[in-house]
Formats: structure tokens, sequence, C-alpha cells
């Protein structure tokens, strides 16, 4: 009799493979889910389907942000949607901001959390997959310092200082 209620006691997750699927639909969604689920490769499934995926988001990460029960909904959704290759990895952090209602800054470090502790085994797995999809995007994965870097490089003023100038002059008021 304890056992039974120790059982009924436990709060069941949702994987990222389950997330929606006790929503109707209808028989074809179901099948061309399955079927798109089942081709993905093995490591991948491996994450989509696993109660650890589900036990991260309700555990560790849905704590860590102070998320509700909907966006934690939300972000398994957007996680599902990564592992089945609907929707690009470098869009997550925007997606993210959009279907949580937060701001870029906490999108950001779900996004970094979710790809260094959950995607970390498959990351490399994951590029690879869309690439197949998203081959015009796949220029675009996301590394931070690097991409900071250039973006300042890209967009730095124009110092050309001129043979006659002085280069210790700050700012040459005179001659403007």
């Amino acid at each position: 009799m304890n056992q039974q209620n120790n059982f009924s006691e436990e709060k069941v997750y949702a994987t990222p493979f389950n997330v929606d699927l006790s929503l109707p639909h209808s028989k074809s969604f179901f099948d061309e889910y399955l079927e798109k689920a089942l081709s993905i490769p093995e490591p991948i499934k491996n994450i989509l389907m696993a109660t650890s995926s589900a036990e991260f988001i309700e555990n560790n990460l849905g704590p860590n942000f102070s998320m509700n029960s909907k966006q934690i909904t939300e972000i398994t959704r957007l996680i599902r949607d990564i592992l089945i290759n609907e929707i690009f990895l470098s869009d997550f952090p925007m997606l993210i901001s959009k279907k949580l209602n937060v701001d870029m800054q906490t999108a950001d470090q779900m996004a970094r959390k979710i790809a260094t502790e959950l995607f970390a085994p498959v990351i490399e797995d994951i590029k690879e997959f869309q690439k197949q999809k998203f081959e015009s995007k796949t220029g675009q994965f996301r590394q931070p310092e690097k991409q900071h870097l250039s973006s300042f490089y890209q967009n730095k003023p124009d110092l050309k200082i001129n043979p006659g100038v002085n280069p210790n002059n700050v700012i040459d008021l005179r001659n403007k």
C-alpha cells in the first residue's frame, strides 16, 4: 500500500519527445511525427527521449531561471524542435526570448546552459544534422567570443591618420 502511494506521488515529467503527445492531433500528425523522430541520428534521439532530459529541464533549468509550468512546457517544445531539426540552433536564444517572454540576456543564458549541459554530448551531431536542412544558415553557428570580436572589428571607426598629422594628437579641433 505504501509503495503505491509513493508511486502516485512521483511527478511525471514530459520529455522533449512526448511533450505534446497528450494533446489531440490527427492520425497523420502522429505518423509524421514518429517518422521524423525515428529518422534522427541515434545520439540525438537518445537526448530527445531520455527521462534525464526531462529531469534536467524540470529540476535544473526550471528552478535556475524561476520558470513557471507554461515556460517549462515551451522550453521543452523548443528543445524538441532543435533535436528534430525543425528550428535552427543559432535561432534558439531569440525563440526562447519570444516564446518564454524573457529578455535576450536571460534567453542567451538559458540557451548556453542547454547547449553546454543537455546538448553537450551531441552538439556536433546536432550541427551536422542541421547542415542538411539549414544549408544556407550553417555558417551562422554561434561562437559568442569570436562573433563578438569580429563584429567589433567590422564596426570600428575609420581612423586614418594623414601623413602630416601628429599621431599623438587626440583630436585636432582647429582643422575640422
